[in-house]
């Protein structure tokens, strides 16, 4: 009997152990994840984002400014307007600033042209128009949703 009742401690034991051990593994992953969701950047608003570009009369400027994410960090971003690539891709956190004959466009974002997101129709006559763009996870790729945060007069 004596060897039984070693033999339940044993598994006793080894049981609160690996109980103990879950629990700091969960608590671990919770820190993990509530530090990384403050790792997302606010996105472009109308008054806030100098623009470095110079427009001409008859122009218009498009700002893009891709939110700061974990995930799609590492995606590469592309601009399309009016069906033709702009630019270069923009980086995560980035912002890029396009200028655009005054009238009416179309801007969608994506890893490629065939992997973009929702075309989004606008119209400018000397302004700057202002987006935000973020990574969208899908089943075998990811998206940009783009989102218009503001217009103002240049």
């Amino acid at each position: 009997m004596t060897s039984f009742f070693k033999a339940s401690h044993v598994k006793k034991e080894f049981c609160m152990k690996s109980l103990a051990n879950f629990f700091w593994i969960a608590a671990l992953g919770a820190a993990i994840v509530f530090s990384m969701a403050g790792c997302a950047s606010a996105p472009a608003e109308t008054g806030t984002v100098a623009l470095t570009v110079n427009p001409g009369p008859n122009q218009s400027v498009i700002v893009i400014q891709r939110q700061s994410q974990m995930a799609g960090a590492i995606i590469p971003m592309d601009v399309w307007v009016d069906g033709e690539k702009v630019g270069p891709s923009i980086p995560n956190g980035g912002t890029a600033q396009i200028i655009i004959p005054n009238g009416e466009h179309s801007i969608h974002a994506g890893s490629s042209n065939a992997d973009r997101g929702k075309e989004i129709k606008f119209s400018v006559n000397g302004e700057a128009i202002f987006f935000s763009a973020k990574p969208q996870m899908g089943i075998l790729s990811a998206r940009f949703s783009l989102t218009q945060t503001g217009k103002r007069r240049l």
